[in-house]
């Protein structure tokens, strides 16, 4: 069952209590820490994103069109539709020959709130290059044709494509197949159920992959390596996941997934965290992870000091005073 993980206080008063659950495992599957229900079932969401990737390599698009680590970093984003992020992707779609009208992402605001007001004021051309997902999709349009494949559909569950990812999921992420929900993802994709434990162990495995067959071993350092030479490119410039792999230098890989679930590797280690605010809140993930890595004595104080707005996240009014904050309340249960 979820258990209490932060505590919104407005005033003195706690106005709001948010529950969740988080796992904490190595690459050889061992439970290290848990609270609540590590074994909770639910949706991988855009936290799947880096495994998802992996099609890339297996189909030789990466070498097909030169991708760059950028680009290959791009894939692997719910970025904040910054120009930045739209003409990185437009450079996957140039090189592979398709228009943006390929992309079966559809067209959404930013989710950068600034970057949103930027492009109504400027009367932007609202594309599906500014979808939080619209390089994911490149990706698959790339390994798609890398591999020959027929686009049309190519997000949808029954597509070869998608066939091959949910294998690529379930054989890293030591799932089975048959097990694994397949729901539709905000961006049309297939998104994947399985336990937060399956998620952590997938992490685990992307911080230190030698248990891996060769092909996942070799495609799954490339991405890694690319999310952390490029993390502007996964969120935004005001992004948790693009500060919290900057700031920390490489120790640590994550990624963010929608509605709550929040996933990091911690590099070279082998370990694994993945978790999932039971209310879907975003926001309150990011407090949840900085408190983990706190608790596991990853951050360093200098690290700390740059990541600490998302920690004791501030709530604030319409005239921007700072009226209340989270605060993390739950301690990490080691498993003996």
């Amino acid at each position: 069952m979820s258990e209490v993980l932060i505590n919104v206080y407005r005033g003195k008063l706690v106005e709001n209590i948010i529950r969740g659950d988080v796992a904490v495992c190595d690459n050889r599957g061992n439970l290290l820490y848990y609270v609540g229900d590590p074994n909770k079932i639910t949706y991988f969401r855009s936290a799947a994103k880096p495994i998802q990737a992996l099609v890339v390599f297996l189909s030789g698009a990466v070498e097909k069109f030169d991708l760059t680590k950028k680009e290959i970093a791009v894939m692997c984003a719910s970025h904040h539709g910054e120009r930045i992020h739209l003409e990185t992707v437009q450079s996957i779609l140039d090189k592979i020959g398709y228009d943006r009208s390929f992309l079966k992402c559809g067209i959404v605001d930013p989710l950068s709130r600034e970057r949103m007001i930027e492009v109504y004021r400027n009367s932007e051309e609202m594309t599906e290059l500014l979808c939080n997902c619209s390089g994911k999709h490149s990706g698959m349009l790339a390994a798609c044709k890398a591999w020959g494949f027929d686009v049309e559909g190519y997000y949808k569950p029954d597509h070869i494509l998608q066939k091959k990812i949910l294998s690529v999921i379930s054989e890293f992420c030591s799932y089975d197949e048959d097990k694994i929900y397949v729901g539709e993802d905000g961006c049309g994709v297939p998104v994947f159920g399985m336990p937060i434990f399956n998620m952590a162990l997938g992490y685990a495995r992307m911080s230190e992959p030698s248990s891996l067959k060769e092909e996942f071993r070799e495609g799954i350092k490339e991405i890694t390596n690319s999310m952390l030479s490029y993390p502007e490119m996964i969120s935004g410039s005001k992004g948790f996941c693009t500060n919290l792999m900057k700031h920390t230098k490489g120790k640590i890989v994550a990624k963010a997934g929608a509605d709550g679930v929040y996933c990091m590797g911690l590099m070279n280690k082998g370990i694994g965290i993945a978790l999932k605010i039971e209310s879907g809140l975003s926001q309150a993930s990011y407090s949840a992870a900085v408190e983990i890595l706190l608790q596991l004595g990853v951050l360093e104080e200098d690290e700390y000091k740059e990541l600490a707005d998302f920690h004791r996240f501030k709530v604030k009014n319409n005239l921007g005073h700072d009226v209340g904050y989270y605060e993390p309340v739950f301690k990490l249960v080691k498993v003996e």
